[in-house]
């Protein structure tokens, strides 16, 4: 009786190891594509801002 008690051991904590390996390799959440957000990043840079400069902006009727 007493090897079976020994042959437990190893076995609950193979079993235990396997649990823990199988937990941490789930599958998660999708991750993002690196080269869509780069391309996205691109387009973004590419993108005019939309920004004026003073001397643009203003109007040639506006008093100072």
């Amino acid at each position: 009786m007493s090897a079976l008690v020994w042959w437990a051991i190893p076995i609950l904590i193979t079993a235990f190891a396997i649990g823990v390996v199988a937990l941490r390799s789930r599958v998660g959440e999708p991750k993002s594509d690196p080269m869509a957000e780069r391309i996205r990043l691109r387009e973004a840079m590419e993108r005019q801002t939309g920004n004026v400069s003073p001397r643009q902006g203003r109007s040639s009727d506006t008093a100072r």
